[in-house]
């Protein structure tokens, strides 16, 4: 279902549609690296990703992988993986043409999904909290398509909340502690 791979580690999940059967598959080569957020930090990303996916609509890949990374720097927000991953996205979102490309399927490789999902659903959790984007994962998972779930559970549209993380990107470091600005 979902792969992510770096040069310091790799992992596969598979959850079966019917959700009996997953299996998680992580290969870490080391841990106190700054291009690795250790083996606890990847396992959460990943734990957090298979659940994400139980569903028969797969949310996605930087909201799900972006959660994992969220909730693992909350547990260590001093991992300087985290506070490394705004330098990777801010060239990744450079590249699109519009704010608003930054929801569509497949607008980054499976490698930056994590900058982008840890920094993307950082701002979501500062913005709207963990209420917000636990509804916005719900409504996906039922189905519903991104725009109106932007809509309702933000009051925003794709345009207007994807400028405002870019902005928020460009001129600020992420707190993997608040998930907002640091201090």
């Amino acid at each position: 279902y979902g792969d992510w791979s770096s040069d310091v580690c790799s992992s596969d999940l598979h959850v079966t549609a019917n959700q009996e059967e997953a299996y998680i598959c992580l290969q870490d080569i080391g841990e106190g690296r700054d291009d690795s957020p250790g083996t606890r930090a990847l396992l959460l990303e990943i734990l957090a990703d298979a659940l994400l996916q139980r569903s028969a609509t797969r949310v996605p890949d930087w909201a799900s992988h972006g959660l994992g990374l969220a909730l693992a720097a909350r547990q260590d927000p001093k991992n300087s993986y985290f506070h490394g991953l705004a330098v990777p996205a801010r060239s990744i979102v450079q590249s699109l043409a519009r704010p608003q490309d930054l929801f569509d399927e497949g607008a980054f490789s499976p490698s930056d999904a994590a900058p982008v999902g840890y920094t993307l659903v950082s701002h979501m959790l500062r913005v709207g909290g963990d209420s917000k984007y636990v509804q916005f994962l719900t409504q996906l998972g039922l189905g519903k398509p991104l725009a109106g779930v932007l809509k309702e559970v933000y009051s925003a549209d794709a345009a207007t909340l994807g400028r405002s993380y870019v902005d928020s990107l460009m001129t600020s470091r992420l707190s993997p502690k608040k998930a907002g600005p640091a201090k």
